[in-house]
């Protein structure tokens, strides 16, 4: 198949170049090829009814995208079956925990709701419930079920209903819920919106299972037909049988009759199989807190991401404390592989977001991370690289993308030296740069000369994924000035900033710091009319920056924005729903924040409060950097 590189078409992940793009630009130019491919098949040889149906295109290409690139004998070692768990089934979870999450067949009858299906929902949720329907049928039965698809339906359009009659054929009654077929199964995943939480409860030696809607607010009376996998202490082949040992039926518990008579734990969902969360009982969850503190590697290290992604989850839905989410997590002090790291970068900044960076328990949280990152941070180097190790490298840049972030001193050393390198000539290695050069800017003692040194390149470079990197690292000033003049540019059509990379600019400003949300904020107020015109899918930008408020203050200056005379009915409408959203993420932090300061100023053993250096009084990077410097506590060394 031909390909061709189009400028200005929103298309980045074609051009590699092996001096200058990174690993991740490589993974996501393999990983979109096959996605692009997989379309002739699904897509073009089997075509969806209508648009209500968007997941049986989508959701295949997001699966082969990962499944059939790892069958790439040169990537074979990219793991991408481990990196779909959390690139995909837990991104997704996030998204599906909505208590207004869209069905994958809900209805498209308008331009608008046709655009809304191209989402989250589509691609990530359909991918990870064919990959569920993959294990509990057993991976032969799954493909040969595929491949009967494309052949009874080539050339013609399908929908939802043709795809579980020819799967049927290779799916054994046993397999299945009793007398229960696989399309009532499926068409239960696919016709109603979110998915459960399993509750295992302990009742002497049995563990009793039931099920409700994960939602991270609100209440819902929806069940599913959940296949249970699961594992027990004392199984020699712990977490490799993925298939359904038992099934949850709607209406109803299961019991597990016996399993801890001789198990000291059992954990639900081998390698996060399933389409769902897990909790347990205080009980099940001591045991499991026990183990990942006497010996984490016991456990599959995918699941291990998957309890670090649930418990972080469950706190932040309320269904357990952020206290009680940190206590079992802290095993994390020992761990240094990368998916349970990324699992618990990404929800720590989560809640790091929320509380906002630089309010007390921002401090704290920040603390807290790089107490817990000490191990991993010495598992990577700035100056040990091999992009031939490839999860090596993504852990690597993970970690001190974090690191950095939060002020770790080493880190921050280290990045601001490669930065002066690179104004002097020297090339940084190509997995090192959106470190540096977000870092070199964001901690610059001269941060005008060091920005505009860095909006040269810009303008001189061709690669589309040194752009990209480039964008990136321009956002991460801290200098309100420049990020202003730098949304400006994004809007002139004779900057190097192309129609197609005006999304990404924003980003790169309201992600990287309280700094950049109040400067991309004061500049969509300022100036909303030239966005609008100029972009035409500007419409929820203002709702993406009003999402990272985090103080009544900026509350008030949206307030005043949406009184200001002149605005159009969109454009207000916009604003108020941006203001009541902005309400209820304040409402929540204040739902927390009692547990949590209790954690880190009142708790007699909290790994905050024991040193002054660790107190709420912490307030620059310099500072938190000596937290590093602490003696870790009884608490933290179990």
């Amino acid at each position: 198949m031909d390909q061709i590189a189009v400028p200005d078409f929103a298309e980045t992940y074609l051009l590699w170049n092996n001096e200058d793009s990174s690993t991740r630009y490589k993974r996501g130019i393999a990983t979109v090829i096959s996605h692009e491919f997989t379309h002739s098949w699904f897509g073009n040889l089997v075509t969806l009814e209508w648009w209500d149906y968007l997941f049986l295109n989508e959701g295949f290409a997001r699966y082969y995208q990962y499944f059939a690139t790892a069958k790439a004998e040169q990537l074979s070692d990219w793991e991408l079956d481990k990196q779909f768990i959390v690139d995909q089934v837990q991104t997704v979870l996030v998204t599906d925990g909505s208590s207004s999450s869209a069905a994958l067949t809900s209805k498209a009858s308008s331009p608008t709701q046709i655009s809304n299906k191209f989402s989250t929902i589509s691609y990530s949720k359909g991918a990870s419930i064919f990959r569920m329907m993959e294990h509990f049928l057993g991976t032969d039965n799954y493909h040969n079920g595929i491949r009967a698809y494309l052949t009874n339906h080539a050339w013609g359009n399908t929908n939802p209903s043709d795809l579980w009659s020819s799967i049927a054929e290779f799916a054994l009654a046993e397999l299945l819920p009793t007398n229960v077929t696989l399309a009532e199964v499926m068409e239960n995943w696919v016709d109603q919106g979110g998915y459960p939480v399993i509750t295992a409860t302990a009742s002497d030696n049995d563990v009793i299972l039931s099920q409700e809607r994960f939602v991270y607010s609100g209440t819902s009376d929806t069940e599913w037909y959940v296949p249970i996998s699961y594992t027990l202490s004392s199984e020699e082949n712990k977490f490799e049988d993925t298939s359904a040992r038992v099934w949850l039926i709607p209406g109803e518990t299961a019991t597990l009759s016996g399993v801890l008579e001789d198990n000291d734990w059992i954990i639900v969902n081998n390698q996060e199989s399933g389409y769902y969360r897990v909790n347990y009982d205080t009980v099940l969850w001591q045991r499991i807190e026990e183990v990942l503190l006497s010996d984490h590697t016991v456990i599959d290290v995918l699941n291990r991401a998957q309890i670090v992604d649930d418990l972080l989850n469950l706190a932040r839905a309320g269904i357990l404390t952020y206290s009680k989410a940190i206590e079992v997590g802290r095993y994390l002090v020992n761990e240094t592989e990368y998916y349970p790291w990324y699992s618990a970068i990404t929800a720590y900044n989560y809640l790091l977001r929320r509380v906002g960076e630089e309010s007390t328990l921002g401090v704290e949280i920040s603390a807290l991370m790089l107490r817990l990152m000490q191990a991993v941070y010495e598992s990577v180097s700035f100056t040990d690289l091999d992009a031939d190790q490839h999860i090596y490298t993504l852990k690597l840049v993970l970690i001190l993308t974090s690191a950095c972030k939060l002020g770790h001193e080493d880190c921050v050393s280290n990045a601001k030296s490669l930065f002066e390198q690179y104004k002097n000539g020297t090339s940084i290695d190509r997995d090192l740069r959106t470190i540096v050069y977000c870092n070199g800017l964001r901690y610059s003692d001269d941060s005008t000369t060091d920005w505009e040194f860095l909006w040269e390149k810009l303008q001189s470079i061709s690669l589309a994924t040194e752009e990209l990197t480039l964008i990136a690292g321009l956002g991460c000033t801290k200098n309100t000035t420049l990020l202003k003049y730098y949304l400006e540019q994004s809007l002139n059509t004779s900057s190097r900033i192309r129609l197609q990379d005006f999304a990404s600019v924003w980003s790169a400003v309201y992600t990287s710091s309280t700094e950049g949300v109040d400067a991309a904020f004061e500049y969509f107020t300022e100036n909303y009319e030239s966005i609008y015109n100029y972009y035409s899918s500007s419409a929820s930008l203002l709702s993406t920056i009003v999402g990272r408020f985090t103080t009544e203050e900026q509350l008030a200056k949206l307030e005043e924005f949406i009184a200001s005379d002149g605005l159009s009915s969109s454009v207000k409408s916009t604003a108020e729903s941006a203001l009541a959203s902005a309400k209820v993420n304040l409402a929540w932090v204040a739902n927390i924040e009692e547990d949590l300061l209790g954690y880190f100023e009142v708790g007699e053993d909290s790994p905050s409060s024991t040193t002054e250096e660790t107190g709420s009084s912490v307030k620059s990077a310099a500072t938190l950097a000596l937290i590093l410097s602490v003696v870790f506590f009884d608490r933290l060394l179990l």
